[in-house]
């Protein structure tokens, strides 16, 4: 039985995507401020984000992530279970205050999502972004099975 969990989200010319590959943006962002989360079987990182490419920069535009390790929820801003009360986790403005959205300048690497979805599913279009620093450097259009046959 294949585990499911629940992907970050990419915001790309007014279309919401799942973000296909397991790469954990903001993981590098947290291990870069030594900040540890813990882990949970719904998203496995301990966050679920959204993101957004606009003007060919990734931005971070929604964020729940698990109450951080060592943080005490009663000095901080919390989001709390709707049935029994409990702190829960911190949003974005735990992380960067007073601030909407924030560019993504900790990471580089590949974002992939599913572009445009046909059946069979080896002709569906994937679109794989290459960023620097956030920065969109490539976008990669490839059916699935070329995807699949180029790793």
């Amino acid at each position: 039985m294949t585990a499911h969990y629940i992907r970050d989200t990419l915001i790309y010319k007014g279309e919401e995507y799942n973000i296909f590959n397991d790469i954990a943006t903001f993981s590098s962002y947290l291990e870069q401020h030594q900040i540890e989360l813990p882990k949970d079987m719904w998203t496995r990182r301990g966050y679920v984000a959204k993101w957004e490419i606009k003007d060919n920069m990734l931005f971070l535009v929604e964020l729940k992530a698990l109450i951080p390790k060592g943080c005490n929820p009663d000095s901080i801003h919390v989001f709390k279970s709707r049935m029994s009360g409990k702190p829960l986790g911190v949003g974005l403005d735990y992380f960067f205050p007073h601030q909407k959205t924030v560019l993504a300048d900790w990471y580089s690497g590949e974002l992939m999502i599913c572009y445009e979805r046909k059946y069979p599913i080896d002709d569906s279009i994937n679109l794989t972004f290459m960023i620097d620093k956030g920065h969109i450097v490539e976008e990669k259009y490839q059916t699935h099975k070329e995807w699949y046959m180029s790793r």
